[in-house]
Order: structure tokens, then C-alpha cells, then sequence
């Protein structure tokens, strides 16, 4: 799904967390469904965040996750910088 990025950027299943105009980077959340199963993308809590480079369209997938894996004492986006900060140091500076 992710070589399609570009056209499923026009979903809601899609959100930009961060910008880098200088380095032409995003970083993004994409919620999605395992294949057989009966929920919508944003119901079944599954989620991968990634970089992509718009220079080079090179995706990076930095984490793959459930939405209850977060840690319940910050928001969804604040676990993600964090996670991206202590495990990504390339991406940190893009973190909030």
C-alpha cells in the first residue's frame, strides 16, 4: 500500500504529522486493516508511521504498531516523537 502513497495521501486514512519544506520530508501516520478482517482502517487501530522523502520518493517505515500499545499518558502523536526521537535519530529534528 505504501508504494502507493501518493494516491492514498488523498484519504483520511492518512496524517501528515510533520513538514520539512528545507528537506522535502513528511512524516505520516496510515491507518490500516489486515486483509480479511471486517473493520475499517481507523477502527482496527492498526498503524505505521513513516518518513517519505519527496526529492527521492524513499519511504522509510519507522513503527508499526497497534493504537494500544501507546503509552496512555500522552497523546497518540506525542508517543509517536517520542518513539521517533529515542529509536530514529535521522528523523528526531522533524519531531515536535
Amino acid at each position: 500500500m505504501l508504494e502507493r502513497i501518493y494516491e492514498l495521501q488523498k484519504k483520511s486514512s492518512v496524517d501528515l504529522l510533520s513538514f520539512s519544506q528545507e528537506a522535502d520530508i513528511g512524516i505520516f501516520k496510515f491507518d490500516f486493516r489486515v486483509a480479511g478482517t471486517n473493520f475499517s482502517p481507523k477502527a482496527a487501530g492498526n498503524r505505521v508511521v513513516f518518513a517519505l522523502c519527496n526529492k527521492t520518493a524513499k519511504i522509510d517505515s519507522l513503527i508499526v504498531y497497534s493504537k494500544d500499545h501507546c503509552d496512555k499518558k500522552h497523546s497518540e502523536t506525542q508517543w509517536i516523537y517520542e518513539q521517533i526521537k529515542k529509536n530514529f535519530p535521522k528523523y528526531k529534528k522533524y519531531c515536535k
